[in-house]
């Protein structure tokens, strides 16, 4: 017997692990047969980001993530962020890549808080007694202090340290 359907959905993940046979190699077969389909956005991924992160690539850190849309705060998670060279990963990052994906005409941030649960006048009352270094070694990374001192940038911002997406 010949069913028939309105729609099919075939979901063979792009092109996103070629070593497992997801190598975009489908899209031939389903032009091949005339089949109507959306073009491919990314889903689960990095974000790429406009700063370079190298001095942190490789690093871990656990933040809340505040995700910016053409400058209006649209979405927050907490998670771990792996920074890389070019950009941000992790699940909390893959999960905002998912948001990101479907509406891509837009300009996006991301904000870290790398101490949430820590109160901004509580942070100025320990930078004012034990000084800069102290406070952020006793939050942060060891990685994560040489990039704040390296790059001489206000120790408040461990609450608001923007990343701007590429793409």
């Amino acid at each position: 017997s010949k069913d028939e359907f309105d729609r099919l959905l075939i979901a063979v993940g792009g092109v996103s692990y070629p070593k497992l046979g997801s190598d975009g190699s489908f899209i031939d077969i389903i032009k091949k047969h005339n089949y109507k389909f959306d073009e491919f956005k990314p889903g689960l991924v990095a974000l790429k980001t406009k700063q370079n992160n190298h001095m942190l690539s490789g690093t871990r850190a656990k933040c809340q993530v505040l995700l910016y849309k053409d400058n209006i705060a649209t979405y927050k998670e907490m998670g771990e962020v792996i920074f890389k060279d070019e950009g941000l990963g992790g699940i909390v990052i893959m999960n905002i890549s998912n948001i990101i994906a479907n509406e891509i005409n837009a300009n996006y941030a991301l904000e870290l808080d790398f101490i949430p649960d820590v109160k901004e006048e509580d942070m100025i009352e320990y930078i004012s007694s034990y000084g800069k270094e102290a406070f952020l070694n006793a939050y942060l990374h060891p990685n994560i202090v040489k990039f704040f001192l390296k790059n001489n940038i206000n120790p408040l911002f461990v609450k608001r340290l923007i990343f701007n997406v590429k793409g």
